[in-house]
């Protein structure tokens, strides 16, 4: 059994060696954008506005489909000057190029330090936040691309994050914790992908990273809220369709209460296949619809790890094993409407379980959940000015399992929603740029209902749900039932862009959170800080 779950594990850099070898003098160069939510606002907002039918929901995009409606560094620095090319080298490396370019007729290298310096205060506490690392892209041939890097973090994070961490054994969207000096921590991560096309209509990626599903801020099928994993990813392109297949190997870890097996072969650890297909299809550009299946696949030690597992064929796993059978399935529909220009509305509605015959009788095996946004691009006539609203509910107990280890869960992390189930939550975004300056404002209002002791309420996605410790599980299950818990979430963000090439940006704001109790005191967690960092990637601090 090990040596097949080796095997499995090699499979993506077996595929991309074979593939270099056997395919380079067909590929066609494929680039995609980093997987940063204000990066991607500024993309919806060119896309919008030039009225464009690429396929926006399966992120991160390709640069290929968009590399005529916009420059990339014009999203993060609109209407700013450009940096002479006779200024000095210092100056064209600190504000508009990459800091190592190797050029030459075969192949282009491009490799830039990533980091975060980060100094923040909470009362009198001192935070900070230290990583190091370094950015790979290559484009070999004029048709290959292969993008790699690395971060090593130490990090002192404000008192509910530290609280979160010594609950779970994890930074947020992080790997395994060490202890660093005083409530600090230390965490390394590795990602990188090679991404490729050998025909027009096909786009092959593998690699280890991270992907998102869905158009909002939140994503209530697949987000980039868990640790990085290995996966298998093909993309075709047919007229106003899109179909995307990806095979993934996600894992438990142990920890304390947190996975709780019902079976002694339930091991943390042990990883678990995941596939997700998503099909869409563009109505022109004011109408986009998507079709979603994930599903966690059972397969304790006993069994062999095989390719079986990914079937490309959306939906036909569902349909012959049920929502409520042996792998763990989830379903659900992407939505994106664009009325005018400058306005998009968006939403999702996702399916883990469902009896049609118990729906609004507060059935327990009735696990949905939906999601309902809009965006406004350039209100008030000021330009380059976005607005997100957006409203997020999870029924309790949805993205559950009889089996613990096979949850919509990955490295002690949700997959989709950071709060997992039984919640509600209305979040707003205000973001605006001017030349090189940019200023986020973001508030989030969310309640969910935690467990009591020996009460699953259902909000827990760890848990198995073989024992709900609820009288009558048929009836009068509601989302927010439980205790009580409302999370005020507010941050406050102005930065100087320096570089586009990295997101390199001085920044500095104020975060504060409060979590609030109906009998209870509250938890309160306010702090300032200040940074310079490479700004590539999400870290969900907001929950």
């Amino acid at each position: 059994m090990h040596k097949n779950v080796k095997l499995l594990k090699s499979l993506p850099m077996v595929f991309y060696a074979i593939t270099i070898i056997i395919n380079i003098h067909i590929l066609n160069s494929q680039e995609y954008y980093p997987l940063n939510q204000e990066i991607h606002l500024r993309i919806d907002r060119e896309l919008s506005l030039n009225k464009s039918t690429v396929h926006t929901s399966f992120r991160p995009l390709l640069s290929d489909k968009t590399a005529k409606i916009f420059h990339y560094d014009s999203l993060l620095i609109p209407n700013a000057k450009p940096v002479l090319e006779n200024r000095s080298w210092a100056a064209r490396k600190l504000l508009s190029q990459n800091f190592i370019i190797i050029d030459s007729n075969n192949f282009k290298i491009y490799i830039d330090p990533i980091f975060e310096f980060n100094l923040g205060k909470e009362n009198n506490d001192n935070l900070f936040i230290n990583s190091r690392g370094i950015n790979i892209n290559a484009k070999i041939y004029k048709n290959l691309w292969i993008y790699s890097g690395f971060i090593e973090t130490q990090a002192r994070y404000p008192s509910y994050v530290t609280s979160f961490i010594q609950k779970y054994g994890v930074a947020p969207g992080q790997d395994i914790v060490k202890d660093f000096k005083e409530n600090a921590y230390d965490y390394t991560i590795a990602y990188g992908s090679v991404s490729y096309s050998p025909f027009k209509f096909l786009n092959i990626q593998t690699g280890q990273g991270k992907h998102f599903i869905g158009d909002g801020y939140r994503s209530l099928f697949l987000s980039d809220n868990s640790f990085q994993y290995p996966y298998l990813k093909f993309t075709a392109n047919y007229e106003n369709f899109q179909y995307v297949s990806m095979a993934t190997l996600m894992q438990n870890i142990s920890t304390k209460n947190i996975v709780w097996a019902r079976r002694p072969w339930e091991s943390p650890f042990i990883k678990k296949p995941v596939s997700f297909n998503y099909l869409t299809y563009n109505l022109k550009y004011k109408l986009q619809l998507g079709l979603f299946e994930g599903i966690v696949y059972k397969s304790p030690p006993d069994k062999v790890l095989s390719l079986k597992y990914f079937n490309p064929i959306i939906l036909t796993r569902s349909i012959k094993y049920t929502l409520d059978g042996e792998n763990n399935t989830v379903i659900g529909l992407n939505i994106k409407y664009q009325p005018f220009n400058k306005i998009t509305l968006y939403g999702q509605l996702v399916i883990d379980d469902i009896k049609i015959s118990r729906i609004g009788k507060g059935d327990s095996k009735n696990r949905t959940g939906f999601q309902a946004g809009l965006k406004i691009f350039d209100p008030f006539k000021i330009k380059n000015l976005i607005i997100l609203e957006e409203f997020n509910q999870v029924r309790p107990y949805t993205y559950t399992h009889e089996f613990s280890r096979q949850t919509y869960t990955a490295y002690n992390q949700a997959i989709a929603h950071p709060l997992g189930a039984n919640f509600n939550e209305y979040i707003s975004i205000i973001d605006y740029r001017y030349k090189r300056w940019h200023a986020n404002f973001k508030m989030i209002f969310a309640n969910y209902g935690e467990d009591n002791p020996n009460q699953d309420w259902g909000q827990n996605i760890f848990k198995s749900d073989y024992y709900i410790h609820i009288e009558d599980p048929s009836t009068g299950i509601y989302t927010g039932q439980g205790k009580y818990t409302g999370i005020y979430y507010y941050s406050l963000k102005a930065s100087y862009v320096l570089n586009p090439k990295t997101n390199l940006n001085i920044s500095c704001g104020y975060n504060s959170r409060t979590k609030k109790y109906l009998y209870e005191n509250n938890e309160i967690s306010s702090y300032y800080f200040i940074s310079i960092s490479t700004n590539l990637f999400n870290q969900y601090l907001d929950f």
